[in-house]
C-alpha cells in the first residue's frame, strides 16, 4: 500500500509508521520538522498539515490510505474534507472515545455527549468532545462512504502516562522533586480505561482497506480493563518508591473552588469523561478485523522505562504550581521559574485571594 500519515510523528503515528513499513509498504509522513528516514520506504514531508497549499501539494500524487492523526477546529476541517476523500481510496479519521455519553458499557451505538447533552455554555464550545463529533457527522454527510471513523481512548507508552486529567509532566514532575500530587477523592473509584499505544496502531493497520470497515465508526480501547483511578495511583506510587526510593505524597481533595480552579484548564474533559465509568466493548473491532486483540498490559513496563530516562527538567507551569502548592500547603523556589513574568504569577496565585483571576 502507498499510505500518507498526516502527523505521523507522536506516540500513535511513530508505531503505525513502524508496524506499516515492516510489510514493505511505502509509507509518507508530514512533519513540521525535518526528518531523514533511515528506511528507504518511509518519506517524510516537511510541512504542516494544517495548511491546505501544502496538503494539495503532497495530495497531487494520490494515495491508498490516508491515516489523519491531525486535530482540527470544526471550521478548518469542513473545508479539507473532500481534499482527502477524493484523494485516497481509504480515508482514516482519528476522533476520540471522549465523544460517548455515560454509559455502563460503551458500545459503538452508545450516545454522544454531542447528542444528548443540554448544557447550553458547553455546547457554544468546540472543546475537543464536541469538535470530533461534529467532524464524525460532517464525514457522514459528505454522501462518500471511503472513510473510517476510529475512536481511541486514553494511550499509554513510556512517554506518555495520565493520571486522571494530569499528563506526567505535572503528576510526575511533583512527585520527584518530592512534593505533593493533588488528586480528585472523587475520581479514585472511577473506572477506567488505558490502551497501550502499539496495540491501537495495530489495530488501526488491520482496517486499512478493509472494505468491511468502510462508512464505519469503530473504538478501539482495551476492553479487558477494569481498572480504577485509585489502582493507577497505587501501581504508580509503588514503581516509582520502587526504583526511585521517593514515597509520594497525594492529597486527595473534595469537591469545591479548588478543584474547579485546579481542573479550569481541562474542565469539560474533567466532568464530561474523567468523572465517568469508562468501560468498553470491543465486539465490532473483533468481527471487522476478524480475531481479538490481545491487549498488552505494560503499564508497569511503561512507567519503569519511564523513570529510568527521567531527568525532570520541566517548564513549570506557574499558575498550576501556584494553585497546587496552595492546596497542598507547599512551596516552590523562585529559581525554578524561567522568566520574572512566571515568577510574579506564581507569587500571586500562591498567596493572595487574587488567584481566580489569573487565567492562564
Amino acid at each position: 500500500m502507498k499510505v500518507l500519515i498526516l502527523g505521523g510523528t507522536g506516540a500513535m503515528g511513530k508505531e503505525l509508521v513502524d508496524i506499516l513499513s515492516s510489510s514493505n509498504n511505502l509509507i509518507y509522513v508530514t512533519s513540521r520538522k525535518k526528518i531523514k528516514s533511515s528506511k528507504k520506504n518511509i518519506v517524510y514531508l516537511q510541512g504542516d498539515a494544517h495548511h491546505n497549499l501544502f496538503l494539495k501539494e503532497i495530495l497531487k500524487d494520490k494515495y491508498d490510505c490516508i491515516v489523519d492523526f491531525m486535530s482540527y477546529t470544526t471550521s478548518e476541517f469542513k473545508e479539507k474534507i473532500d481534499l482527502f476523500l477524493s484523494n485516497t481510496k481509504h480515508y482514516i479519521f482519528l476522533s476520540s472515545s471522549r465523544v460517548y455519553a455515560d454509559s455502563k458499557i460503551i458500545t459503538e451505538k452508545t450516545d454522544r455527549i454531542l447528542d444528548v447533552i443540554d448544557d447550553e455554555e458547553y455546547l457554544k464550545t468546540d472543546e475537543y468532545a464536541l469538535a470530533k463529533a461534529r467532524q464524525e457527522d460532517i464525514l457522514k454527510e459528505t454522501g462518500k462512504n471511503n472513510w473510517t471513523i476510529i475512536r481511541p481512548y486514553i494511550t499509554y507508552n513510556d512517554n506518555r502516562l495520565q493520571l486522571g486529567f494530569y499528563e506526567k509532566e505535572i503528576w510526575l514532575s511533583r512527585i520527584l522533586r518530592e512534593k505533593t500530587c493533588v488528586f480528585p477523592k472523587e475520581l479514585l473509584n472511577r473506572k477506567t480505561t488505558l490502551t497501550l499505544g502499539n496495540d491501537v496502531s495495530y489495530a488501526i493497520s488491520k482496517l486499512l482497506l478493509n472494505d468491511k470497515a468502510f462508512g464505519e465508526s469503530i473504538h478501539i480501547a482495551n476492553d479487558n480493563s477494569n481498572i480504577t483511578w485509585n489502582d493507577i495511583l497505587t501501581l504508580y506510587s509503588e514503581v516509582i518508591e520502587e526504583y526511585k526510593k521517593i514515597v509520594p505524597k497525594f492529597h486527595l481533595l473534595d469537591k469545591n473552588k479548588d478543584l474547579d480552579k485546579l481542573v479550569s484548564k481541562s474542565y469539560y474533559q474533567y466532568y464530561y469523561d474523567r468523572c465517568y465509568n469508562r468501560v468498553f466493548d470491543s465486539e465490532k473491532l473483533n468481527k471487522i478485523i476478524g480475531e481479538k486483540i490481545n491487549y498488552s498490559n505494560k503499564l508497569k513496563e511503561c512507567l519503569i522505562k519511564c523513570l529510568e530516562k527521567e531527568n525532570n527538567k520541566y517548564t513549570l507551569n506557574a499558575k498550576f504550581e501556584g494553585i497546587l502548592d496552595r492546596i497542598s500547603k507547599e512551596r516552590t523556589s523562585l529559581s525554578e521559574f524561567n522568566t520574572f513574568k512566571e515568577k510574579i504569577k506564581y507569587l500571586i496565585v500562591r498567596y493572595t485571594p487574587y488567584y481566580y483571576f489569573i487565567k492562564k
